[in-house]
């Protein structure tokens, strides 16, 4: 059994299956906001969640984990041939979601990834091809993404 966590999610990984349990982050709204208020980016910042409302903006920040698990539910059941990890089920309206469990893509095989379809965006997002990497695992021998619930990559994802 192995923990790990991201900025939305904490991952349980157990035997054959990833477990990603929603986190809620209340404290981190008011402690971003200080910081995008200081920087004069809390309208910008706002208007990636939701540009219609202020109120639906932070509740979408604050329950980001939720959307993140109904996000891979709903796009892997859309196109296979994306070579997405596959989800096995969802819990609790998204709270939980059941992923299968791949293997860790080592950095000398790091050029097996570039063959994703979905690499090229993985990597602008990330910045860099080291932290792209770790959005991918080898899944039945062949690279797959790991991590795909976030809400800018639905568009991508629809477009690839």
């Amino acid at each position: 059994m192995k923990f790990l966590y991201g900025a939305t999610r904490w991952v349980i990984l157990v035997g054959p299956v990833a477990l990603k349990i929603a986190r809620f982050r209340p404290y981190r709204l008011v402690a971003r906001l200080f910081v995008h208020a200081r920087n004069g980016e809390v309208r910008m910042r706002l208007d990636k969640f939701d540009s219609r409302s202020k109120l639906v903006a932070v509740c979408r920040y604050i329950g980001a984990g939720v959307s993140a698990n109904r996000a891979e539910y709903h796009l892997y059941r859309e196109d296979e041939r994306l070579r997405l990890i596959p989800v096995k089920s969802i819990w609790f309206w998204g709270l939980v979601l059941v992923q299968s469990r791949g293997d860790a893509i080592p950095h000398d095989c790091a050029e097996e990834a570039t063959s994703h379809p979905m690499w090229s965006a993985m990597l602008e997002e990330a910045g860099s091809a080291n932290k792209a990497l770790k959005q991918f695992c080898l899944f039945n021998g062949r690279p797959h993404l790991a991590d795909y619930g976030r809400w800018d990559l639905e568009g991508v994802i629809k477009t690839v």
